[in-house]
């Protein structure tokens, strides 16, 4: 709409907005992503995003040190005639050199239609951080972890027996580890401590601990991995049926066991109370034995996981 302005000239404005894009539009560059705050991880990928206005033809990518402050530090994350494009899928390297203040920016360097050269930075610092795998995880034990020990703590020469070695499985080798990464726990006062450490030279995920003594009767003990995912077992004299107290219900589930009751026959290490090797009406009187000497009533101090 034409319309009559100071000094009788005639002026006209459009009617509607409009707006200046594409190749058009003012060349322009700003990082997105990362922009300050991030935490990367090397040997991950990531999408480097940045706004690329006007049609810039990229040339570089690089990786420089947070603070500037005249740096020459820089890693080229990619550099040539990119295309006029807003986004690099970048995977960080497991090894290169750090910057001097150990903190990083993205710098976006291009040239628009008119021949000038533009750049960008990240606006904040970002960090890159090295991402340590995963420790081994236990995934089987034998004996398997909850298992009682039901069987005498004592040969007729009064020596000690029981679980005095166990064997762990893990998802990958264990190589590099030690004695020293591994415990044993008990509320014992008398817990037994890691003599000998083998790891199968055959399968290294394989690894044989060795006790200097067998468990303690009467209590739960932890052994494995100080970072995690240790077993328990168990040792209660006369606890067939596994219920973590010695009763007359273990005779019960006992003979239950000699007579072949369906779903009622027991391992050797809950029904072979004499430790012969077989379960035979010997190992009733020698249940009856145990109940005689004091363990009818106890019940397993500690960790069960049964």
């Amino acid at each position: 709409m034409a319309q009559l302005a100071s000094g009788n000239a005639i002026s006209d404005t459009s009617d509607g907005t409009f707006c200046i894009s594409g190749s058009n539009a003012y060349p322009y560059l700003d990082v997105k992503w990362p922009n300050g705050g991030e935490v990367l991880s090397r040997e991950q990928g990531y999408s480097i995003a940045f706004v690329n206005q006007g049609a810039v033809t990229i040339k570089k990518i690089w990786l420089v040190d947070a603070t500037g402050s005249g740096s020459s530090y820089r890693h080229v994350i990619k550099e040539g005639s990119l295309g006029t494009i807003d986004e690099w899928s970048w995977q960080v390297p497991k090894e290169f050199p750090v910057s001097p203040s150990g903190r990083y920016k993205i710098y976006v360097e291009g040239v628009g239609q008119g021949g000038q050269v533009l750049g960008a930075t990240s606006d904040q610092p970002f960090d890159i951080v090295v991402v340590s795998p995963p420790e081994p995880r236990v995934i089987s034990s034998e004996p398997k972890s909850g298992y009682t020990d039901a069987r005498q703590p004592t040969r007729t020469t009064g020596d000690r027996v029981g679980w005095d070695q166990i064997t762990l499985v893990f998802d990958q080798s264990i190589g590099g580890k030690s004695k020293s990464d591994f415990f044993v726990s008990t509320d014992s006062t008398s817990k037994p401590v890691i003599s000998e450490f083998i790891v199968d030279p055959s399968d290294p995920r394989r690894l044989t601990i060795k006790l200097d003594r067998p468990i303690v009767p009467g209590y739960g003990t932890v052994i494995g991995p100080i970072w995690g995912g240790a077993i328990c077992l168990n040792y209660l004299p006369g606890d067939v049926n596994e219920d973590g107290k010695v009763s007359a219900l273990d005779q019960i589930a006992l003979i239950d066991h000699l007579n072949g009751v369906e779903g009622k026959v027991r391992p050797l290490h809950q029904a072979d109370i004499d430790r012969s090797g077989t379960v035979t009406a010997q190992d009733i009187t020698r249940l009856i034995d145990l109940f005689n000497q004091g363990w009818l009533g106890r019940e397993l101090v500690g960790c069960a996981q049964g």
